[in-house]
């Protein structure tokens, strides 16, 4: 059995949202829309910026999909943390982080990467992180097993 999508359209959250001026384009929720022309998008000047998504209980997480901007502004993707917690780290601030993954440097215009975790890892609360501001997020899968209830 091939490891689902376990974020699609499940409640999420981010550090701000660029320019409220600009309606609903730029908010948490486009990252698990399942489509890629709006996308989630921090606001300058407010770091370190984060985004999280609620996988609503308790999962296996295999691996993370990130897609990123085609446009511009590639340098928005990079230098970042894929982290997994059990309790939700914003409201529960010394909630212990399990790290998935760590990008170094800056991905490609457009590219789409799968980032495994080192190794599987149970969680509810999935967060991506960087020190800087502005973070863009196209899509978020992530990619692993409900556990079944007996």
């Amino acid at each position: 059995v091939s490891a689902q999508n376990l974020a699609l359209h499940k409640p999420t959250r981010q550090s701000s949202t660029y320019p409220p001026e600009y309606g609903n384009y730029y908010t948490s929720d486009k990252a698990v829309d399942g489509g890629s022309y709006f996308f989630a998008h921090t606001a300058n000047g407010q770091s370190p910026a984060y985004w999280i998504v609620d996988l609503e209980s308790n999962v296996e997480i295999h691996a993370v999909k990130v897609t990123h901007r085609v446009d511009c502004c590639f340098e928005e993707l990079g230098d970042f943390d894929v982290e997994i917690f059990c309790h939700d780290p914003v409201d529960n601030p010394s909630a212990q982080a399990l790290l998935c993954y760590h990008y170094t440097g800056s991905m490609p215009a457009g590219a789409t990467e799968t980032l495994n975790c080192a190794q599987p890892t149970c969680g509810r609360y999935l967060r991506i992180q960087k020190p800087t501001e502005r973070l863009v997020l196209v899509e978020v899968e992530v990619l692993g097993y409900q556990y079944l209830a007996y």
